[in-house]
């Protein structure tokens, strides 16, 4: 179990329940990507949270859902604090690479956004 945290994106904020599941692998990379899908469909009922350092098939649309969602105390999602704090500390995008496109950036049709949409 992981300890209450008030850390945006993080899984144990507001003092959510949270069990880490660790995988062990033995640089067999490809062997672990075949098995991600199986891996994240069983854990599917219970609404996963990635780890963002390791590797996950999850989509930026499912982080979007988990994350985007207004916390009834909060003003702003998560998703959209994180968007606002890269788009302030980083306005020309020279620090952004594909994964923070794919998974913060990307609208629901599959095109990166605009930053100055991004800053409103």
């Amino acid at each position: 179990m992981c300890a209450p945290d008030d850390i945006p994106l993080s899984p144990a904020r507001e003092g959510e329940p949270v069990v880490g599941v660790h995988f062990t692998w033995f640089k067999k990379p490809k062997e672990v990507i075949l098995a991600l899908p199986h891996i994240e469909k069983a854990l599917a009922p219970f609404f996963p949270i990635p780890h963002y350092g390791k590797i996950f098939r999850l989509s930026g649309q499912y982080l979007e859902d988990r994350f985007g969602q207004m916390n009834r105390q909060r003003r702003h999602s998560d998703i959209d604090m994180l968007r606002s704090f890269i788009v302030h500390h980083d306005p020309q995008g020279k620090f952004r690479n594909c994964f923070i496109d794919k998974y913060l950036f990307k609208n629901k049709k599959g095109t990166i956004t605009n930053l100055e949409v991004q800053k409103q």
